[in-house]
């Protein structure tokens, strides 16, 4: 398999992206550190970017609050043929629209008439410091 590289997404990439596949986030490690990847729920929107919901408190919001970069990859599930986009690019940490936000990307994931799982989404809200990073593509990388 070879990797091609441009930032527009085919329909193909855009129909990944939308589909409620995890992600997985990689931000620039410590000093003296290698990066160490996180798999995430996303939202990618129609602007290009990737955002993503997480604890103000979180490792990853200090880092790129240090270096604002951020990579994001999504591939197709085992059984599928092999299809993978990778997004990197600036990223900033927001604190606006989060709850928003927040219910949208738990609605891709989960059934949110399901009281237990609404209760989880929303008490997430409550009990913690909850902001939205936004990853801007500046280079698209995929194979597949």
């Amino acid at each position: 398999m070879s990797a091609t590289t441009s930032v527009e997404l085919t329909k193909a990439e855009r129909e990944l992206l939308a589909r409620p596949l995890h992600a997985i986030l990689t931000v620039a490690p410590l000093p003296g550190r290698r990066p160490t990847p996180r798999p995430v729920w996303f939202e990618h929107q129609p602007d290009g970017s990737v955002e993503i919901i997480t604890f103000a408190r979180a490792g990853r919001v200090r880092r790129i609050r240090e270096d604002p970069w951020a990579a994001v990859l999504v591939a197709a599930p085992p059984g599928e043929p092999e299809h993978w986009v990778s997004l990197e690019g600036p990223a900033s940490i927001e604190t606006d629209g989060v709850a928003d936000v927040w219910r949208r990307i738990a609605g891709r994931y989960w059934d949110l008439g399901d009281p237990e799982k609404r209760a989880t989404v929303e008490g997430f809200l409550e009990a913690e410091d909850p902001v939205r990073i936004v990853v801007r593509p500046a280079k698209v990388a995929r194979g597949g």
